[in-house]
């Protein structure tokens, strides 16, 4: 339940783009406090509420994070934007490589979008965005390589890959 719900949550995040963040939402003391816990000496902590969990936005320790609790202060998931997909273990980018051949096979070229490593209890998956004017595709990808398809979106017109895929800030 709680892998879906997280599933779902990143994927509305990072294909939807719609969100809009609520700089004043209240958070509870206790997501409030854990959060403090974790992330101590995290700067510019955006807060927003998708069914049921809370999302915290932020940058800590130079990069851009995100983190996921339920409204009594558990963590769900936490996760960093990836700087350079060059960095990703050697198997996620052979994971990442297959999916981008096997969607250019079928859409035609296709962009990669910002990449997220999210941990989920003890594994670690890979959200990996392509797009181009036709389709948007999210795949998550295992540390260990294996991928999964977790949204397809077709596009009706085009839209620009950082926007459609991700908010970065």
């Amino acid at each position: 339940m709680k892998k879906t719900l997280t599933s779902a949550a990143v994927l509305m995040l990072l294909c939807l783009n719609n969100l809009v963040a609520q700089d004043k939402l209240h958070v509870s003391s206790t997501v409030s406090k854990k959060f403090e816990t974790e992330f101590s000496g995290a700067t510019n902590v955006r807060w927003e509420k998708i069914k049921g969990a809370v999302i915290a936005r932020f940058n800590y320790h130079g990069d851009f994070n995100l983190a996921y609790f339920t409204e009594s202060g558990e963590i769900i998931s936490t996760g960093r934007k990836i700087k350079d997909v060059s960095q990703l273990p050697l198997s996620v980018q052979k994971g990442m490589a297959n999916e981008q051949a096997r969607c250019e096979k079928k859409f035609g070229p296709v962009a990669l979008g910002a990449v997220y490593e999210m941990n989920e209890g003890t594994e670690t998956y890979y959200y990996v965005p392509f797009q181009n004017g036709e389709v948007a595709l999210m795949y998550s990808i295992s540390s260990g390589g294996s991928s999964s398809l977790r949204r397809k979106e077709l596009i009706s017109s085009p839209i620009s890959t950082n926007s459609a895929l991700a908010r970065n800030k």
